[in-house]
């Protein structure tokens, strides 16, 4: 394994960029353990990680791939909520319904202004029985 590591030491821009866009994938995508993505791509753990912590190449190449991954799963996502809308469970319709309003920008009205001005005058007096005049 030494010597895998020590020959990446010296391979070139384009294969170095290859091998952290598979590292990427594999991380990311499927969900690979350090350990097994090193074994799989002839690298150290210790290679990997150093990549994934502190390499700028690798992070602009693992943001694309993240970025790709998850836009890719918006579509899937929205058919997912789209398909609840029609759900048995009236909870589940009604969280699917607000799930989409919400990302609409429609959110519910969360305070109410009740206050109102009221004019009303109180008038104290003495009240006299009519006989007493």
């Amino acid at each position: 394994m030494a010597q895998q590591n020590q020959a990446n030491q010296f391979m070139d821009k384009k294969e170095r960029e290859r091998l952290m866009k598979e590292c990427a994938i594999m991380l990311i995508i499927k969900r690979m353990k350090k350990v097994e993505v090193a074994e799989d791509l002839g690298l150290t753990v210790q290679t990997i990680t150093k990549w994934t912590l502190h390499d700028d190449t690798y992070q602009r190449i693992a943001n694309e791939i993240a970025h790709r991954y998850f836009t890719d799963l918006i579509g899937d996502s929205i058919y997912t909520v789209k398909k609840l809308l029609n759900a048995r469970s009236e909870k589940v319709r009604l969280d699917a319904a607000n799930s989409i309003l919400d990302r609409a920008g429609l959110k519910p009205i969360e305070k109410v202004d009740a206050t109102h001005d009221v004019n009303f005058e109180i008038v104290i007096g003495e009240y006299a029985d009519d006989e007493e005049e």
